[in-house]
């Protein structure tokens, strides 16, 4: 089963990546898609998140989903310095809250033009109806406005009325005796859908953003939010995999992907890097570093010779998929919270002249938040595994040096190119087995994660992140 511990980073790569960087990333995000494939929902993006996953999505007597798990899932994804992509911390579902809040509906200047000549044409039409209808059939008294019971309760809800229990509301069937009535509330109807049309539209397109916020700002039992707790709900996100079947993902061990990094042609200040048998190239050594326990880290320089070789191999077990979505909201408005519509509404109709919902003021503009590498991105596959463990072989090295510092269970901490920590002081690796039996001379040594100290708490166990597919609604 997955341990507390240690977890990765995030890729896509760019120009502010260094070469050591994109061919890690690079060869990592091969080997994933081609162990992966079809499995994918798209492409595959190393991902850096140190906390890891919390793979018990349910835990305890009552069944509560893991608060750590849905924080999580609901992350916002954003590019480092150097280029590669990290979690950030800050809740998805925060700034789609934030972007709602202002986003208004807009009426295009040619329908608002439309409602207007509509509202003045209602309103005669309504007159012609009623005047057809009096100079046919005599005056509509109250007492015949009362007893029909009619919606509204005036003479143009009797009239309507009227239609609906004589003629099953089709005008058509308005016998040719009454044809200026007929023709009058044909007329009347045509203007009112015309009207309805665009006023109705708005007043619902009002109750879908107050329900989406306040599904998203308010989660509970009703709209379907995840319980957390005896009275805490957070947003929902599903469908979560049984935690089992998690577990069980991510003990089949043979579910692996190795990367091979092989370092030679040593000096104090450099070395020539080959990633998966890529073709090699100079990189400066504090790129690659060890440390022991509290001590300064030391160049791998330390170890080589003039000859000699060091094989950097990384091995992530109990490859797991998982892909999470944000609960859309019901057409009903009743429960769920993620409004993909009214997002697309918001990218394609901000700061044109057109009908639909838009986003208002300065705090955001649709170039910074919507598309890819830009700030409204979240995971939506996560790609986990058990905490990876690295051999280090050294060919033609110092040995007495490497016996010397690789003690068995030492405490030790490596940074592989500045975006691949593994350990640190105060969380470091262990030495697991130290291998001298090669008949090349080589000595390897294996690291793992440590053994926890005491009994980890169920939700707070963790698996790997080794990356996933990453989604910028609200295109796929």
């Amino acid at each position: 089963m997955a341990k507390s511990g240690t977890a990765t980073k995030l890729a896509l790569v760019n120009e502010n990546a260094t070469q050591a960087q994109q061919a890690f990333v690079t060869a990592l995000q091969n080997k994933m898609t081609d162990f992966l494939g079809s499995q994918l929902d798209g492409p595959f993006s190393v991902v850096n998140y140190t906390s890891g996953f919390n793979y018990m999505v349910q835990w305890g007597p009552n069944n509560y989903y893991n608060e750590a798990t849905i924080s999580s899932v609901d992350q916002l994804v954003a590019a480092q310095d150097n280029g590669i992509e990290s979690l950030t911390g800050q809740r998805f579902s925060t700034l789609y809250q934030n972007i709602l809040q202002n986003v208004v509906y807009k009426i295009s200047s040619a329908d608002q033009k439309t409602i207007d000549q509509a509202q003045t044409q209602f309103a005669a039409q309504m007159s012609a109806v009623i005047q057809t209808f009096e100079n046919d059939m005599g005056t509509i008294t109250v007492t015949e406005i009362t007893s029909s019971k009619c919606v509204p309760a005036s003479k143009i809800g009797y009239v309507a009325w009227f239609v609906q229990q004589y003629y099953g509301g089709d005008p058509t069937k308005i016998p040719v005796t009454l044809a200026d009535f007929r023709g009058a509330y044909q007329a009347f109807l045509n203007v009112a859908a015309l009207f309805l049309s665009i006023t109705t539209r708005a007043t619902n397109a009002a109750s879908e953003l107050a329900a989406a916020l306040a599904n998203t700002t308010t989660p509970s039992a009703a709209n379907g939010g995840l319980q957390t707790g005896a009275s805490s709900y957070d947003v929902g996100y599903g469908t979560f995999p049984a935690v089992n079947d998690i577990v069980a993902a991510l003990d089949t061990a043979t579910n692996q992907v190795e990367i091979d990094c092989t370092l030679t042609n040593f000096t104090s200040t450099e070395s020539t890097l080959n990633v998966e048998g890529s073709a090699g190239f100079t990189i400066p050594l504090p790129f690659i570093s060890i440390g022991f326990g509290a001590s300064a880290n030391y160049s791998l320089y330390q170890y080589s010779g003039s000859a000699s070789a060091i094989t950097i191999s990384i091995v992530y077990p109990g490859l797991t998929k998982l892909r999470l979505d944000p609960v859309p909201l019901t057409q009903d408005l009743s429960a769920g919270w993620y409004d993909s519509n009214l997002l697309q509404e918001v990218v394609t109709k901000t700061g044109k002249d057109s009908t639909g919902f838009q986003l208002q003021g300065t705090e955001f503009s649709v170039p910074e938040l919507f598309g890819q590498g830009k700030q409204f991105a979240r995971v939506r596959t996560f790609v986990v595994s058990q905490v990876p463990t690295i051999k280090l072989k050294f060919t033609g090295a110092n040995l007495q040096t490497v016996r010397s510092n690789f003690k068995q269970n030492a405490s030790v901490s490596l940074n592989l190119f500045d975006i691949f920590p593994i350990g640190s002081a105060s969380e470091s690796y262990q030495v697991q087995n130290i291998d001298s039996s090669s008949s090349d001379g080589s000595v390897t040594v294996t690291l793992g994660p440590p053994v926890p100290s005491g009994t980890v708490p169920v939700q707070q166990a963790t698996a790997y992140v080794v990356g996933g597919v990453i989604d910028y609604p609200p295109g796929r």
